[in-house]
């Protein structure tokens, strides 16, 4: 059984995550998944494509609530706790009539918040996400409102998260993170396993865009613009990048409460009229924007996973990442190029110093695409995730 509030076909991140996995597990499985009520209408309308597998959705509404919260994130969080009680009693119910050889949570992916399923007495994998943090001397390079959302974050990873421990971790004969295992204590087998991947329509949707053998040198970076995703990094850099390298362009795709901040920091830094915001793009123009560039720009502190990373690997891109959370796995040494977080300003420098590199040698910049395609086909599709998941869950 999968425990997936976030379920629905089509979509990137957690969503995308909890679809895949169970479509996929499905084909050497049986595979019940408990679900968010409100994804039912978009699972119904692909259901049908995946008739034989032995599948079955069960779609779980908390008692009391008539409607998932859209906007307070505070509401949204005290929903999915109510969800994870009404989740409980109807895998409870199921486990009764029929047991289950094994339960997975899998979204949310979140280390503070509890997952219940815990408590049905089967062997229990929970995914867990990432306890990582940005350093302290990151936070200057934030707005003061990103500084309190990652303090913020810190303080509740530090307070429900120890206490997170007893309710869910020492349940679980399993748990995979998205970030190194020393951030866990006590006698727990934690393995790192950051989950995600690609289905096989968008490795098709993303091949076929060759690096382009002239023109400027093109950037981009995807995702919610929020503090964490250390966007600011990327603008500092390419600073230096402008210098070397007259009429570069990047690319910053996303909206999110750090877009004022990085706005005013790219005219301070005099590179607003290279510097292009999009804001909010559907997944199409993504995939559209990942592959008119040239390098992906990804200077993230923590993550669950990064999709985005694969997605521009899978379409020939390399990604230059910072090497924390996900990225030695997802990234490896073959999709991109990781940079160690020491500090600002060296992290600055270095992420400045490899991309001159690649725009000043295309070939170089044409031989990293073709392995970061590589790469990200032959460990990052749903396929080979499931065949490495498989084998952990044979193991429990």
């Amino acid at each position: 059984m999968l425990s997936a509030f976030a379920c629905q076909p089509g979509l990137g991140s957690e969503p995308g995550v909890g679809w895949n996995l169970a479509t996929h597990l499905a084909r050497e499985n049986d595979v019940t998944v408990l679900t968010d009520v409100n994804n039912q209408q978009a699972i119904a309308e692909s259901q049908r494509a995946f008739r034989a597998l032995k599948l079955d959705f069960r779609f779980v509404k908390p008692p009391r609530i008539l409607r998932r919260p859209a906007r307070s994130m505070s509401l949204h969080y005290s929903y999915y706790l109510a969800w994870q009680f009404a989740a409980e009693r109807e895998a409870a119910r199921l486990n009764a009539a029929n047991p289950f050889d094994l339960v997975h949570h899998v979204t949310y992916v979140n280390s503070w918040m509890p997952s219940l399923m815990g408590r049905l007495g089967v062997k229990f994998v929970w995914s867990a996400g990432t306890k990582e943090v940005a350093p302290l001397s990151f936070l200057a390079w934030m707005s003061w409102k990103g500084r309190a959302a990652e303090l913020t974050r810190t303080a509740l990873l530090n307070s429900l998260g120890r206490a997170n421990g007893n309710i869910t971790a020492r349940r679980a004969r399993l748990i995979l993170a998205s970030s190194q295992t020393a951030g866990w204590t006590g006698a727990l087998r934690v393995e790192y396993f950051p989950l995600g991947g690609l289905a096989q329509e968008e490795f098709r949707r993303l091949e076929g865009a060759p690096v382009r053998p002239d023109g400027p040198f093109r950037l981009v970076s995807v995702g919610r613009l929020l503090a964490w995703k250390g966007v600011i990094l990327g603008i500092a850099a390419f600073q230096r990048v402008l210098r070397e390298l007259p009429g570069s362009e990047y690319v910053i795709i996303g909206d999110g409460p750090e877009r004022p901040f990085l706005e005013r920091q790219a005219r301070t830094l005099g590179v607003h009229e290279s510097v292009h915001f999009t804001g909010g793009l559907s997944r199409q123009e993504v995939f559209q924007n990942l592959k008119r560039a040239d390098v992906l720009v990804h200077p993230s502190h923590h993550e669950q996973f990064g999709f985005v990373v694969v997605e521009a690997m899978a379409a020939g891109r390399p990604a230059v990442c910072l090497d924390t959370g996900p990225f030695p796995a997802v990234v490896g040494d073959q999709g991109g190029f990781r940079i160690p977080r020491t500090n600002p300003s060296e992290v600055i420098e270095q992420l400045a110093a490899r991309l001159i590199e690649l725009g000043q040698n295309r070939r170089r910049l044409e031989e990293s695409g073709v392995a970061a395609r590589a790469w990200a086909t032959q460990q990052w599709s749903w396929e080979a995730v499931t065949e490495r998941l498989t084998r952990l869950y044979a193991e429990v």
